[in-house]
C-alpha cells in the first residue's frame, strides 16, 4: 500500500497513556527531515531524523492517590515496518505514514503525591513505554513500505 512521505514539520500524536503514566506534550510535536529532496518546500523524513525527536511533556499518575505534575522528555523509540520505504535510490529509507510507532517516555522530575509525607512517582526515573503516530501534511508523494 502507497502511503505518504513524512516531511519536515509534519506532527506527531502520542498516545496519552505510557505505562501508569498520563503524559501530555508541552510543545509541539513535529518532526524535522534531513533528507537531500523536499516535498513542496518542506525537507523530506529519513530514517534516523526519528531519533533526534524530543517532545518536553508534562505526567500525572492518574490511578490512587492524586499525584501533581511531573516532568519529561517523549522520544520515538523505534518505527513500525511499514514506516519504512526501504526501496530508495538514494540509499537511506524514507519515513512514511504507516501505522503506530513505539515512544517512550523519560521521566525527569517526578510526580509528587501529596500528604505527610510527599511521596515521588515509585517508578522514578524509569521510562515507560507509548505509541504515536505521523500526521502526513502532504498526500502527493507516496511511497511503499518493505
Amino acid at each position: 500500500m502507497m502511503r505518504p512521505i513524512v516531511v519536515s514539520g509534519d506532527t506527531l500524536k502520542f498516545d496519552a497513556m505510557f505505562g501508569n503514566r498520563q503524559v501530555t506534550a508541552t510543545a509541539p510535536a513535529r518532526i524535522v527531515g534531513k533528507g537531500h529532496a523536499s516535498i513542496g518546500g518542506k525537507k523530506i523524513c529519513i530514517a534516523g531524523d526519528e531519533g533526534k525527536v524530543q517532545i518536553s511533556a508534562d505526567y500525572v499518575i492518574p490511578s490512587g492517590p492524586t499525584y501533581a505534575n511531573g516532568k519529561g522528555t517523549i522520544t520515538i523509540a523505534a518505527l513500525n515496518s511499514d514506516q519504512l520505504a526501504n526501496e530508495v535510490t538514494s540509499g537511506q529509507a524514507l519515513i512514511i505514514d504507516g501505522t503506530q510507532f513505539e515512544a517512550l517516555f523519560t521521566p525527569t522530575v517526578p510526580a509528587i503525591s501529596p500528604g505527610v509525607p510527599p511521596r515521588p512517582d515509585p517508578a522514578f526515573p524509569s521510562p515507560s513505554k507509548g505509541a504515536g503516530q505521523f500526521i502526513a501534511t502532504q498526500s502527493f508523494a507516496k511511497a511503499r513500505s518493505s
